[in-house]
């Protein structure tokens, strides 16, 4: 990827990448969330990755808030007694067999409506 600087050679990069931006958030004082393991991931490498992003790219502000939002939503499903959470695959069918059905389910759909 040229955003990168050609640093993303594979899927893993992209953890790296990811985890670098779920790394730094988690190190504020005011984070939004913790992820013990996120510096551990991202390492070097991800850490350069980060760093060779674009400029508007290189906060990870929006990674860090679909973060919040989504593990919020996951959260409060839980809460209101939900004890599965279902994302279609990409090939629209459910990750988790309709066999579950008499559980209380939430489906979290990250596509466009």
């Amino acid at each position: 990827m040229a955003e990168t600087g050609g640093l993303i050679t594979n899927v893993s990069d992209t953890a790296r990448w990811v985890a670098a931006y779920r790394a730094a958030e988690s190190e504020r004082p005011d984070a939004l969330f913790h992820d013990r393991l996120a510096a551990r991931v991202a390492g070097d490498r991800g850490r350069a990755i980060a760093a060779a992003a674009p400029r508007f790219m290189r906060s990870g502000w929006s990674l860090v808030v679909r973060t919040k939002l989504i593990d919020d939503l996951i959260a409060t499903s839980l809460a209101e007694g939900c004890d599965r959470v279902l994302k279609p695959n990409s090939a629209g069918r459910r990750s988790i067999s309709s066999r579950s059905s008499r559980r209380r389910t939430a489906s979290i759909d990250c596509r466009g409506s």
